[in-house]
């Protein structure tokens, strides 16, 4: 599958920018592992982790559509 048309560079890093967001919410479930014990982690973790991540997700988003608006032509 091919674009319809170009992809800007910038564009590229930011789709990239999710990497460091997952490795974020894998660091925070090891946290919360270590930390808690028994059944509490099942439901902590995949919910906390899940939050970092579309919260990072949305600033991702946030950040381009911004650089988008704010960028001179």
């Amino acid at each position: 599958m091919r674009p319809d048309r170009a992809v800007a560079a910038g564009t590229r890093i930011w789709a990239a920018f999710h990497l460091p967001m997952a490795a974020c919410t894998g660091l925070v479930s090891l946290l919360l592992t270590r930390c808690c014990s028994g059944p509490l982690p099942w439901g902590l973790v995949g919910t906390t982790t899940t939050a970092v991540y579309l919260l990072g997700a949305s600033a991702q988003f946030f950040c381009f559509a911004l650089r988008r608006i704010t960028k001179k032509p």
